[in-house]
Parts: C-alpha cells; sequence; structure tokens
C-alpha cells in the first residue's frame, strides 16, 4: 500500500577498515577519485540526483550506472565483496548500492555484515529523510486530508511496527535456513565419517584373509614336506 522511499547511502566496507564511507560527501569524493562505483535504480526516485544543483548528488549521479531491480545491486554488492575476500592484496573497484534503507537492512539481514554494510542513520548518510509515495488519481479531492492521515499513522509508529514483524520473520527464516544449513553439513560430514569406518574395516579383513591365506599355505607346505619325508 506504500512505497518508502528513505533513499540512504549504502555501501560495503572499502578499500581499508581506517577508510569507511559512511556519508554521501565521502562517496561522492570516493567516486570522483574512481574508487567506486555508485550504483541506482532506474526509477524516478534515483532521477532526482540528476540535476539536483546539489555538489556531491551531481558528482553521484555523473559517476554512477543503473540497474533495474534492487536484486540486481544486491547481487552486485555481494559478488564485488564476495572477489574483495578472495583477492584481498589486490586493489579493486568496488560499488556502492542507494536504495531505502529497510531493502538493504533486509538485505543485510540475510547475507550477513561481512558482504553488506549499511552506514548509522545520521542526516550526513542520508539522501532523502523520508519521502512516501501513494499513487492516487488527479481528481482525488481530499489529497490534503489523505496527507494528514499518512502523516498521522508515521507518528505512531505503525510503519517502525510493520518493519520489526516483517524483521522478526525475516530473522527466524534466515536462522531456520542456516540451521537446515547446518544439519545438512552434519549428515555430509556423518556419511563421510562412515565411508571412512567401512574402508578401515575393508583393511582389516583384507589383511586378516593375507594372514589366513599365509596361514593355510604355509600348513600346506609343512605337510607336504612331511610327506615327503615318510616317504
Amino acid at each position: 500500500m506504500h512505497n518508502v522511499y528513505s533513499c540512504q547511502l549504502y555501501s560495503i566496507l572499502i578499500i581499508r577498515n581506517s577508510y569507511v564511507i559512511d556519508t554521501v560527501n565521502k562517496l561522492a569524493e570516493a567516486a570522483v577519485q574512481n574508487l567506486i562505483i555508485p550504483v541506482g535504480l532506474d526509477s524516478s526516485v534515483y532521477q532526482m540526483l540528476h540535476n539536483s544543483g546539489i555538489t556531491a548528488f551531481d558528482s553521484i549521479d555523473e559517476k554512477s550506472i543503473k540497474v533495474a531491480r534492487p536484486s540486481d545491486g544486491i547481487n552486485l554488492i555481494t559478488q564485488t565483496s564476495n572477489r574483495m575476500k578472495k583477492s584481498f592484496m589486490i586493489k579493486k573497484q568496488t560499488h556502492a548500492f542507494i536504495a531505502s534503507r529497510i531493502t538493504l537492512e533486509f538485505a543485510q539481514l540475510k547475507f550477513g555484515e561481512n558482504l553488506i554494510y549499511v552506514p548509522p542513520t545520521t542526516m550526513e548518510a542520508d539522501f532523502y529523510p523520508l519521502f512516501i509515495v501513494i499513487p492516487f488519481g488527479k481528481a482525488f479531492d481530499h489529497r490534503e486530508e489523505f496527507n494528514i492521515m499518512i502523516s498521522y499513522l508515521r507518528s505512531t509508529g505503525i510503519i517502525n511496527y510493520w518493519k520489526s514483524i516483517e524483521f522478526s520473520r525475516t530473522k527466524y527464516k534466515v536462522s531456520y535456513q542456516n540451521a537446515i544449513n547446518d544439519e545438512s553439513i552434519s549428515e555430509e560430514q556423518l556419511s563421510i565419517e562412515h565411508y571412512q569406518s567401512l574402508f578401515f574395516l575393508l583393511e582389516i579383513l583384507i589383511l586378516v584373509s593375507t594372514i589366513i591365506f599365509c596361514l593355510e599355505l604355509l600348513k600346506k607346505i609343512i605337510n607336504n614336506k612331511l610327506m615327503t619325508d615318510v616317504q
């Protein structure tokens, strides 16, 4: 029923731990220096950065690339993070995805803080503190009353309440999935241990069989020799 476009800065930990991009100005500086590529949705909301008259916004817009869906931006961030982890000593250009904080926090919850960094909620990290869009026809006669009602609903904390409910559900899903993965790993490890035990058992049986065969062979040789001596 509503789309919350509280567009705020989002990026992974880049370059070095001593240099964390957690403000819009830092993102603009890094983009100008070609240290990071800003990524935004190809939507009317992100287009507000274009020719905004704000130096930092214009710099970010000039250096940014567009993606069609939020999932595309999230995947780009996680893939870049994984590549940086695998080649830590190699200096690579990375990305920062600009989207609603709710989207980014859920992505961080799903993929983990080691792959996704969401800066603290500050005015310096905000592109748009609050932007709620609810579409209705031009002939809607109660627009002002409707806006007042939306403001009132937000002041009651119902949006945060919905957010907390969804966070709880997502945490449960993530925890449940992690438990399934851990169980699968345990089953796989148990199967490997079983195969290892069977292999050791097979080796023991082969060794015992070899010893028995040698004893039987030795016994037969001794018997043959005794029979030869008797004759």
